[in-house]
């Protein structure tokens, strides 16, 4: 509990909420893993922060446990559906090319193939 935090302005959410953050994702972690909070923290993406290209779409059907067409795809798009048919994106040559935005070359599976839940697809990039 804390109490009065502090003459800066914040509330007592500013205060508590980061450290009940902090606590609830060790919980989480120990909970799926047996590991507690000394584990590395859980990498995030976040796609709304990403800049939109012309060929996002706003509705996109992907069928669950198929792996998606994602050639000549935004790397936005790509990553969202490769999340939503339940696979997880690798990203592969990234690091060689100037700033993006990227379009998507090549992947890995090809598409319509099964996806196991979790199971990766990598994702080949070029500029455009």
């Amino acid at each position: 509990m804390f109490d009065e935090p502090g003459s800066t302005g914040l509330t007592g959410g500013d205060v508590a909420a980061p450290l009940f953050k902090k606590i609830g994702d060790a919980i989480m972690r120990y909970r799926a893993t047996g590991r507690g909070i000394d584990q590395e923290p859980d990498l995030r993406l976040s796609l709304r922060d990403w800049p939109v290209s012309e060929n996002d779409e706003a509705v996109v059907h992907v069928e669950v446990g198929k792996v998606p067409e994602l050639k000549g795809l935004a790397l936005k798009a790509a990553v969202h559906r490769v999340v939503m048919a339940g696979g997880t994106p690798r990203i592969e040559g990234l690091a060689d090319l100037p700033e993006g935005p990227y379009l998507v070359q090549g992947q890995s599976p090809e598409a319509g193939g099964d996806l196991s839940f979790g199971s990766p697809v990598k994702i080949k990039l070029r500029a455009p």
